[in-house]
């Protein structure tokens, strides 16, 4: 029997305005990175074009069950790798960290600035992130450091959650 997941609406709304000036056209490739069921079904619906790279940290078994629950589409390639082991010489046109920041130093040896530097080092067009403003694993100090670096299309802040869209 299925579950009765459903996305979160206000993770959906937050996604659609930070993505809603994005020519969805033009957007062929995707990094998921921490992927999961919401971040994943936003993408596979909103860019249903595109080939996705969905990113999940080795072992986790909750989040590759979640998606092989919940996840219908088949526009992307599910791959099990530490961000800080990913290729980073490949190009994407749209890079997505859905509450990765706080989560992924729950789970990874790498400290929260090497996290972060791993993040920014993929080569793309745009970098989403998104995580919980009052996420106390989320060092907003030197997150806004490395953005500050780039140009900031975006901004939006909805319940409990903050994005920031830049464009590098």
């Amino acid at each position: 029997m299925k579950d009765s997941w459903k996305v979160n609406p206000i993770h959906i709304k937050l996604l659609e305005k930070l993505f809603s000036d994005v020519d969805i056209v033009s957007v062929a490739n995707i990094l998921d990175a921490g992927s999961g069921r919401t971040s994943l079904t936003f993408l596979t619906d909103f860019f249903p074009k595109s080939n996705i790279t969905a990113l999940v940290y080795p072992g986790d078994e909750r989040k590759k069950s979640g998606i092989a629950e919940s996840v219908t589409a088949d526009n992307f390639v599910l791959k099990e790798t530490d961000l800080h082991d990913f290729d980073t010489t490949r190009q994407f046109d749209v890079v997505l960290a859905h509450l990765l920041l706080g989560e992924a130093t729950k789970f990874s040896k790498e400290s929260f600035g090497k996290m972060l530097n791993a993040l920014f080092s993929i080569d793309t067009s745009y970098l989403a992130v998104v995580d919980i403003l009052e996420d106390p694993q989320v060092n907003y100090r030197a997150l806004l450091r490395s953005i500050a670096q780039h140009r900031i299309q975006k901004i939006i802040y909805l319940d409990k959650y903050i994005g920031f869209l830049v464009k590098k």
